[in-house]
């Protein structure tokens, strides 16, 4: 028996777990609607650390990325354990090295991730079954950053002479399981909103590290209102405000490290709050009005992670009470436990 014939690429061809990728229709700046399975991600994959499974599921590398930054290069390191090829063969562990070449941040343009990952040094390389371990495999390729990272275009070569193509797919869907808030401070146009900066956060135990603070760049998050809030400045005007009510988020969608110039695991800015013609439209046709003042809308804003995966939907991985409060002769804004007012008056404890 041809000691190659099922070993020919450590068992059979690798297909690694880190994203998936979708044809271009129509370039966009970043992925900016809900259309994700169209839109331009310029972002390229940086985050290469995890575990990596071929499709059959008889190997699984373990790699962990020393750099996370587009445009420049970075090295992977770990090891690969082939499982069993016949009964009582033993697992065949390999170390793995090698590298990747993230292209850099361009409008409008699909980010790529370069690679050559290499599995050597099997241990035991014995036969075993009718089967030889091959000494090294080598696989390349492009990973085509959609949200996810994936290529079907790859490549591989084994220690034997052997090669063929080769193509990645991600059963590995990381969510966040927290985001950190910070004030991005008051909008240039628009005074009385507040920007908010969120970097996302997991702390899963069994999720592969995240170093470099770049796990989730590249994907896309957005907001939805699951039932309107209440705007109590809206209802005190009684019919008379010429403005909608403010209960419910604008439906906002960030490219997580891109947006507004972020990069990692940040994204922003979320504005939040009534517009300054509001506010003072309020202030003024409010303040003869006994109890009208101060008034406050308030809702729920989830926010999604997009998984952009055959077989996997998008996930709800946080919610934020928001109440907006307007008073005589302030305001403030409240996001979870993000709270800022204009300088005249103090946040309110929670």
């Amino acid at each position: 028996m041809n000691s190659f014939r099922r070993l020919g690429r450590l068992i059979t061809h690798l297909t690694f777990l880190a994203g998936v990728s979708s044809a271009i229709v129509t370039a966009q700046y970043g992925c900016t609607s809900s259309n994700w399975a169209s839109c331009n991600d310029p972002v390229p994959a940086t985050y290469l650390s995890g575990s990596w499974i071929e499709d059959d599921s008889a190997s699984e590398w373990t790699l962990t990325a020393n750099n996370g930054t587009p445009g420049s290069a970075g090295t992977v390191s770990g090891s690969v354990m082939v499982f069993p090829i016949a009964g009582n063969c033993p697992v065949i562990n390999y170390t793995a090295s090698g590298s990747y070449t993230p292209t850099t941040i361009t409008d409008n343009v699909t980010g790529s991730t370069s690679f050559t990952f290499t599995a050597s040094s099997p241990s035991p390389a014995t036969p075993c079954g009718g089967y030889t371990p091959v000494s090294s495999l080598t696989i390349s390729g492009a990973i085509a950053n959609k949200g996810n990272d994936t290529t079907s275009s790859a490549t591989w070569t084994n220690s034997s002479g052997q090669s063929g193509p080769d193509a990645l797919e991600t059963n590995l869907v990381l969510t966040p399981t927290s985001e950190i808030l910070e004030s991005g401070g008051w909008g240039v146009n628009n005074p009385t909103k507040l920007n908010v900066i969120q970097t996302l956060e997991d702390s899963t135990s069994y999720d592969p590290p995240d170093p470099h603070s770049n796990k989730f760049q590249g994907r896309q998050v957005y907001e939805t209102t699951p039932s309107p809030g209440t705007d109590g400045c809206y209802n005190a005007a009684n019919g008379t405000s010429p403005y909608p009510p403010f209960n419910s988020v604008s439906g906002a969608t960030w490219n997580v490290g891109y947006t507004a110039g972020f990069t990692g695991d940040t994204y922003g800015y979320d504005t939040i709050g009534y517009g300054s013609a509001q506010v003072d439209w309020y202030q003024r046709n409010l303040s003869g009005t006994p109890g009208a003042l101060p008034c406050s809308a308030s809702f729920t804003q989830y926010v999604w992670i997009v998984d952009n995966i055959s077989g996997f939907g998008n996930q709800q991985y946080v919610s934020y009470p928001i109440v907006v409060t307007i008073g005589a002769d302030y305001f403030w804004v409240r996001k979870y436990s993000l709270c800022v007012a204009d300088g005249i008056s103090k946040c309110p404890a929670q």
